[in-house]
């Protein structure tokens, strides 16, 4: 791939990610009238441990040995 193909393809990402992040905040939203609805708090710190574990555990199988990896 030439450098312009890469950062073409790098645009895309860039916008999926922002559209993956907006769909993200779409649901909280939802999540939130649900748990107002329900007489639950808004915050559940089990929960948000939980995922930033999570994240967290996904993030250094995925990114961890693209780091590592040499040219």
């Amino acid at each position: 791939m030439t450098l312009d193909e890469l950062r073409l393809k790098l645009n895309a990402l860039d916008a999926q990610l922002l559209s993956i992040i907006a769909e993200r905040q779409a649901d909280n939203i939802d999540i939130a009238r649900a748990k107002r609805d329900a007489g639950l708090p808004t915050r559940d710190f089990r929960r948000e441990r939980e995922v930033l574990l999570r994240a967290r555990d996904n993030a250094s199988k995925a990114v961890s040995p693209l780091i590592s990896a040499k040219p």
